[in-house]
């Protein structure tokens, strides 16, 4: 093998694991503390979208931690400002959120509303337990949103829940271009990786 892609949901230690002995690149697909192809799939959409990417301010609104951190990551390499509206309950990693905080505008709270209020971008993704109060994208809490707003999803959407139908098959949303941005974005992150090898 030339590289290996680790998709886990469980503990992140396994991944570090696989790269410990693996003897070639490993890519953490996705576990329980990072979702960094994602992000980077998310940042490239934004890219395509966004005269100026990098000063788009972003909003998750969700209660994956795996998403959540990928932005605090997002922050710490390039500076984007991002907003957390996480329910109660979950929470990120403190060290990693004062290394965020340090390089960008960087905020997390529990009422998605102060979250997206003026954003550019309003990201979600499928919740792991029944979606909290007012967590819910829908045109009123996108009604707060900068009224370019675009909209991210990772899919597949639970429909009704973490989003409405109207708002994911919306206008503003890119859900649909997200997706297929996934296999060029994750390709030139293997050919960078095999570059730098």
């Amino acid at each position: 093998l030339d590289a290996i892609v680790v998709r886990r949901r469980g503990a992140h230690a396994t991944v570090e694991e696989w790269a410990r002995h693996a003897g070639v690149p490993v890519v953490n697909g996705m576990s329980d503390r990072d979702h960094p192809c994602q992000v980077l799939t998310d940042l490239f959409t934004i890219y395509e979208r966004r005269e100026r990417p990098f000063a788009a301010k972003v909003a998750f609104v969700g209660d994956s931690v795996a998403m959540a951190q990928g932005y605090l990551g997002l922050s710490i390499l390039c500076g984007l400002e991002v907003r957390l509206a996480l329910p109660a309950g979950v929470s990120v990693d403190a060290e990693l959120l004062k290394k965020a905080q340090a390089k960008a505008n960087v905020v997390v709270v529990d009422d998605p509303a102060a979250a997206v209020a003026g954003a550019d971008v309003v990201a979600t993704a499928a919740w792991s337990k029944p979606v909290a109060k007012g967590f819910c994208v829908d045109d009123a809490l996108l009604a707060r949103a900068s009224p370019d707003v675009t909209v991210l999803h990772p899919l597949p959407a639970q429909r009704g829940q973490e989003i409405t139908d109207d708002v994911l098959e919306g206008p503003r949303s890119v859900a649909f271009q997200q997706a297929q941005n996934r296999l060029p974005v994750q390709q030139a992150l293997l050919e960078t990786i095999f570059q730098a090898s």
